[in-house]
């Protein structure tokens, strides 16, 4: 896919652009900036991970608040 969106620059006839992706778009993205480091002006990757198990895994405080029951008021 990271080659589909840099054959699409190039039949485009962008030499170069900032890339943008979400989710696995933002690792297609980081792969074609890993790929074609001189195309890729600029990476945003939004969402996303770079597909290593042990990173961006939420603290044991993290999962103990998104996993606690929700508030049975408005003020909770």
């Amino acid at each position: 896919m990271a080659d589909d969106g840099l054959g699409l620059l190039t039949a485009l006839g962008i030499e170069r652009a900032h890339v943008v992706g979400s989710s696995m778009g933002g690792m297609i993205a980081q792969t074609m900036a890993i790929t074609q480091p001189a195309r890729v002006l600029t990476l945003t990757s939004m969402m996303s991970s770079t597909g290593e198990p042990e990173y961006g895994q939420p603290s044991p405080e993290a999962q103990a608040v998104l996993f606690s029951p929700k508030p049975a008021d408005r003020e909770g």
